[in-house]
């Protein structure tokens, strides 16, 4: 729970795990929530088939961090950094969520509850084709998404001393 007067931070993950690279956001979401570094004011969202809840309940953040797989050109596995201008200019309509980052953006807009700031770190996927499986490429770049995602938090909450303390075992 959230103490009155700390900042709001949301961290969304995003992702189908039955389409194998779409599901990462979710994990790395997982391995996150388990690091012992990670900021007790943030509060986690599982973002997996909640459609227009998701805007509800992310409509009080100050900031929010978005974690996703991501279709852009990269190398499988590379991990991405797209702040609010980047993410205006991607096209809303149909996905492997109910409901799509575009269109979460543009609720929240129209709500007048838009955060400060909205940053989604995400990985390029390599297969989004049937299965739980991550690939070998998205696997081993959730590890670096994790670690942006903390370093990231840190900045945010103004602790970077949480970034030196170890890691748990994911």
């Amino acid at each position: 729970m959230r103490r009155v007067g700390e900042p709001s931070i949301a961290v969304l993950g995003m992702g189908n795990l039955i389409y194998s690279d779409d599901g990462a956001g979710l994990r790395a979401l997982w391995r996150l929530d388990k690091d012992p570094r990670l900021p007790r004011q943030v509060e986690m969202v599982d973002g997996s088939g909640s459609g227009l809840p998701l805007v509800s309940r992310l409509a009080g953040a100050e900031r929010l961090l978005i974690l996703d797989a991501v279709y852009i050109g990269a190398p499988p596995g590379a991990v991405v950094r797209l702040g609010e201008e980047d993410l205006r200019g991607l096209s809303g309509g149909a996905h492997v969520h109910e409901l799509g980052i575009p269109d979460l953006i543009s609720a929240l807009r129209l709500m007048g509850r838009m955060p400060r700031e909205t940053v989604l770190l995400g990985i390029q996927a390599e297969s989004v084709a049937l299965g739980t499986e991550l690939s070998p490429a998205v696997e081993s770049g959730l590890g670096r998404l994790v670690s942006e995602s903390l370093r990231l938090l840190a900045e945010w909450t103004g602790d970077a001393s949480r970034l030196e303390s170890p890691a748990a075992e994911a």
